[in-house]
């Protein structure tokens, strides 16, 4: 007997799927054939399923916030899925987001601070000139 929803092999008489959650007791117990004698085929799940809009968002944002951890957490989440690719790629494009804009950041400070740097000094020294 197999789950109707994600196909998981499940022990005869059971009432809900131990994988997903799904309520057995409704289902028949075992698939009807259109044709007698055909061999039953065991339910595969559709694994095609492309990323929503919504799901590359936030596999992006996980990557942006979280770094390297986000992309492993992309991984491991998606890790049995065909399409887990797509997580990935986005979670380091989030990363890679989140790195050119702390190097650019960082050279902004650098060369705000040298030259908020260079004008303070000069005009903290400018008076104390010596009158020789």
């Amino acid at each position: 007997m197999h789950c109707p929803k994600c196909g998981t092999q499940l022990p005869d008489g059971s009432v809900f799927c131990s994988a997903c959650g799904t309520s057995i007791a409704d289902m028949p117990a075992a698939p009807v054939n259109s044709v007698p004698g055909a061999p039953v085929q065991p339910y595969a799940p559709n694994q095609t399923v492309a990323l929503s809009g919504g799901a590359k968002f936030g596999y992006a944002a996980l990557g942006f916030f979280l770094g390297v951890i986000g992309v492993l957490v992309a991984w491991l989440t998606t890790k049995d899925t065909p399409k887990s690719g797509d997580a990935i790629k986005f979670s380091v494009i989030g990363l890679a987001v989140a790195m050119v804009l702390g190097i650019i950041f960082f050279i902004i400070i650098v060369v705000l601070g040298a030259s908020l740097a260079g004008n303070a000094s000069s005009s903290y020294m400018s008076g104390y000139s010596s009158g020789f």
